[in-house]
């Protein structure tokens, strides 16, 4: 069984790569790239609360339970430190809409050069500090209770996508392929189909539901899967094709573990996989 760190540094290059795209988009005729930054910023700090939350929730609690004393001062002292760059990212997003990067293209880039630094800083440390402190440990993820009545954990794991265009879960099957991921993959095109069947299905590994669903929208389909007990722990991750800050915020509020930008582009259903399989792996084994 894979530990804790492992998934982690895979996020980490992942957050590393993301951001250094953004960098590039920064530096090159922003002016008129302002969405593509924008879609990108998104995506970003999607990657990063996902990967805070899931060290807050995991790894931080395990170094926690350490009986040795600098171990457990360790991860507590990241854990501080981790609300700050939390609301660093948070400020950052809220402040820089798509007109203000157009507006101040320049000033954007020399923000996000900062927040970049400060970023990039953090996963050093972790890297240094906090993953081989796990590894020396031996912290290892222990099976999810939820998961064993229904589905064993050596299943195929399944993704259930409600959503009602075809070619989005096609390009979502394609990118987990490519990924070579083996996944199961069920779309349900609106919430009412799901509702039906959501007592007798097994429960899946993972939920991505758009936020624009018909008759019930998806903050509505999250609320009530999150009222009953099989999904009250399931990652959901809700995606929009026009995100925003009320958006995530609505969507958190329902009981969303994510919010994503949905990929604007084939190239970009692969962090997007890549994250959603982290979250199936720590879902698995948390």
């Amino acid at each position: 069984m894979p530990m804790f760190a492992d998934d982690f540094r895979r996020q980490h290059a992942l957050l590393l790569n993301l951001s250094e795209r953004l960098k590039s988009v920064s530096s090159d005729n922003l002016w008129m790239r302002y969405t593509e930054a924008r879609h990108l910023l998104e995506t970003i700090a999607a990657h990063v609360r996902v990967h805070l939350e899931a060290e807050d929730e995991g790894l931080y609690r395990e170094l926690g339970r350490s009986p040795t004393a600098s171990v457990r001062e360790t991860s507590e002292r990241f854990a501080r430190e981790m609300g700050g760059l939390k609301e660093v990212f948070a400020s950052f997003e809220r402040t820089w809409s798509e007109n203000a990067i157009w507006s101040n293209p320049t000033g954007f880039a020399a923000e996000w050069a900062v927040v970049m630094e400060a970023l990039s800083n953090r996963i050093e440390r972790e890297e240094r500090e906090l993953y081989p402190m796990a590894d020396s440990l031996e912290i290892h993820t222990n099976p999810h209770p939820l998961l064993t009545p229904h589905r064993a954990l050596t299943e195929t794991p399944l993704v259930v996508v409600v959503h009602d265009c075809a070619a989005d879960f096609v390009l979502l099957q394609e990118a987990w392929k490519d990924a070579r991921s083996d996944v199961t993959l069920t779309q349900f095109p609106d919430a009412e189909i799901f509702l039906q069947t959501m007592d007798t299905q097994p429960v899946p590994d993972l939920m991505i539901i758009d936020i624009r669903l018909s008759i019930h929208g998806g903050n509505v389909l999250t609320r009530r899967l999150r009222a009953s007990p099989r999904f009250s722990t399931l990652p959901i991750i809700v995606w929009s094709s026009a995100s925003g800050i009320a958006d995530r915020n609505a969507a958190a509020a329902c009981g969303a573990t994510g919010f994503f930008p949905k990929p604007a582009t084939y190239g970009e259903y692969f962090p997007f996989v890549q994250t959603m399989n982290d979250l199936i792996a720590y879902h698995r084994n948390a």
